[in-house]
């Protein structure tokens, strides 16, 4: 999971003071290997509107998403024995969760980060900008309480390298229609606010390998 989700509804609800949205992770621990958001948490603004995984066999724990929720939903959350609920302002618990991420959330933490999102973390977790307070993975490691790992690197050679190759290998349009395929709607990637081959292959290479595999073209294409 690359981004933490949101919807320009709740935002619109959360404007008129109908509601109060909340940075929660949630993941699906339930038996099935999936969770028809549709049919169980649409209804209490979860603001996907695909299934949440679950894990890669019957019973195991399926991955992490995180969104802003509004605040009368999250009592249906905790109530279900299905799923595992875990709230910003456990800050301990919540950078834990995103260090364990392969990649930060790109719409909170990317070069074309949403502001307004990256803000409404920011002050939930307490993270300051880099320029002020250090690298983010150093702020989320002191926050967990997680010594450094000198070979950690937040861009990895194997992640600058699957960026590279994504951009040798596909064009624009097709880099743009793959993220359209990944992205759970337009707030999550806006395509006109990430127009560059860079920003769609870094948005892509967030994602799991089947994932991206089934969003791409089978064929490589030009560059443009």
């Amino acid at each position: 999971m690359s981004s933490v989700a949101i919807t320009k509804h709740q935002l619109d609800r959360e404007a008129d003071g109908e509601t109060t949205l909340e940075l929660v992770g949630v993941r699906y621990t339930g038996n099935k290997t999936m969770f028809p958001v549709s049919s169980h948490l649409e209804g209490q603004g979860w603001p996907r509107a695909a299934p949440m995984s679950g894990g890669a066999t019957a019973g195991d724990n399926g991955p992490w998403y995180f969104a802003l929720m509004p605040d009368e939903g999250l009592g249906y959350l905790e109530n279900r024995n299905d799923l595992e609920v875990v709230y910003g302002d456990q800050r301990e618990r919540f950078a834990e969760l995103l260090l364990e991420q392969r990649r930060l959330p790109n719409n909170v933490f990317g070069r074309n980060a949403n502001r307004d999102l990256q803000d409404r973390v920011f002050d939930t977790l307490g993270l300051k900008p880099e320029m002020k307070a250090g690298p983010i993975r150093d702020q989320l490691r002191e926050l967990a309480g997680i010594e450094a790992d000198e070979d950690d690197d937040p861009e990895d050679d194997t992640d600058k390298s699957l960026v590279e190759s994504l951009v040798d290998s596909y064009s624009r349009s097709e880099l743009g229609e793959a993220a359209k395929a990944l992205r759970a709607d337009a707030s999550e990637f806006d395509l006109r606010d990430n127009s560059g081959k860079t920003d769609r292959a870094e948005f892509i290479a967030g994602f799991e390998s089947d994932d991206r595999a089934a969003a791409l073209p089978s064929n490589e294409g030009g560059d443009d």
